[in-house]
């Protein structure tokens, strides 16, 4: 499947009950496709606040395939953004590696830097190691040192020739020159099961996180997916979160998984406790919770999520990071698995930004929801 990059203009989206307005545009892009997982059970969620997004607005094209610089497929996840001074700098996964973007608007961008006119990635994998094949841009914030950046990345392993089944793992980079280039410090979440032998498998292991820092600047928080479609494993897509202490700037070795009302599971190895579960009406309807982007929002005062399942696009908040609302569905559309089976355009890898927060770790009282569009 390719990636193509489209927006989507969607005026006039509001949160009812809240004030909060949204005049979204949506990057629309072809991404990798997202196979069924079996059920799981929700996690207990609290009382959902009055708030509701209503979507306006024509698709519009943004970049595609023929774009002059050589992105291919991409983004291939969420997107990540920062404001330095009067220029914007946006980072996402580019085929399997991480790319920079910078301009003065987000209208007028240009992969950064260029040679030869194309794009030079920023992040590329490993070829050895858990990111052998994979490499991607998933969440871009500042360490602690207020300058230093930190890439939270998905990783492939893809041991049968790729890219499918492929081993899925998260690490962390750090950048001093402004996310150009990347120095890997190696992965920070794993799974807890068994790697799978042989080829007779689809995807095993966490991935697709966003990170986000709790309200009293103390921890780093990390939404993730957990994928394990291997024998004898059959439990859903859905999400985890893990925390780390914010001066440890997430290394490796510094994430506890939360499980049981408690962030007691090691990072690399712990089993923990799904925080988003599949959401309503029913999980053999909606059948997976994946690929979240998080921020805070600064009209609802409350963290805002915007995810996937089966059926769409889906919206859940919450007041501390790690109890959450129930899901409301944001927008019913098809999905990879359903568009590729069914013939029907798709959408996959939400992203909701504000243009004049200084990051997307922060939404305010506009902003664009970004996502990936596919055909057949």
């Amino acid at each position: 499947m390719r990636h193509v990059l489209r927006r989507l203009v969607l005026h006039g989206d509001r949160w009812r009950g809240s004030g909060f307005r949204f005049h979204p545009r949506a990057a629309r892009l072809v991404a990798a496709c997202i196979l069924a997982a079996t059920a799981a059970r929700d996690v207990q969620a609290q009382a959902t606040p009055p708030y509701e997004v209503v979507l306006y607005g024509p698709e519009e094209a943004v970049f595609t395939n023929a774009n002059p610089w050589g992105l291919i497929n991409f983004p291939d996840g969420p997107l990540s953004f920062r404001r330095v001074g009067n220029e914007v700098r946006v980072w996402f996964t580019n085929s399997v590696a991480a790319v920079q973007m910078r301009g003065p608007s987000f209208d007028s961008l240009v992969p950064f830097p260029l040679q030869g006119g194309r794009v030079v990635p920023g992040l590329v994998p490993s070829r050895a190691g858990f990111d052998s094949n994979y490499t991607g841009a998933n969440a871009v914030i500042t360490a602690a040192d207020g300058t230093t950046l930190l890439n939270f990345y998905h990783a492939e392993s893809q041991p049968c020739g790729g890219p499918f089944p492929f081993l899925a793992g998260i690490g962390v980079a750090r950048s001093t020159d402004g996310g150009v280039t990347w120095q890997r410090r190696g992965q920070v979440i794993g799974s807890s099961a068994p790697r799978p032998t042989g080829c007779a498998y689809d995807m095993w292991g966490v991935n697709m996180p966003t990170v986000f820092r709790s309200r009293d600047g103390r921890y780093l928080y990390m939404l993730f997916l957990e994928q394990l479609r291997a024998a004898p494993y059959g439990r859903a897509d859905v999400l985890y979160l893990a925390r780390a202490a914010v001066e440890s700037d997430g290394e490796p070795g510094a994430w506890f998984k939360y499980a049981n009302g408690g962030f007691t599971q090691p990072g690399l190895t712990g089993v923990g406790t799904p925080v988003i579960g599949q959401p309503p009406p029913n999980g053999p309807t909606t059948i997976y919770a994946f690929g979240a982007a998080v921020s805070y929002n600064l009209a609802l005062g409350r963290y805002l999520a915007v995810f996937q399942s089966r059926i769409g696009f889906h919206t859940t908040t919450s007041a501390d990071g790690i109890v959450w609302d129930t899901p409301a569905l944001l927008w019913a559309t098809a999905d990879p698995y359903t568009g590729n089976t069914t013939g029907v355009p798709w959408v996959t890898y939400p992203s909701i930004l504000s243009h004049d927060q200084s990051s997307q770790e922060t939404t305010g009282q506009a902003g664009y929801l970004y996502f990936a569009r596919g055909s057949p």
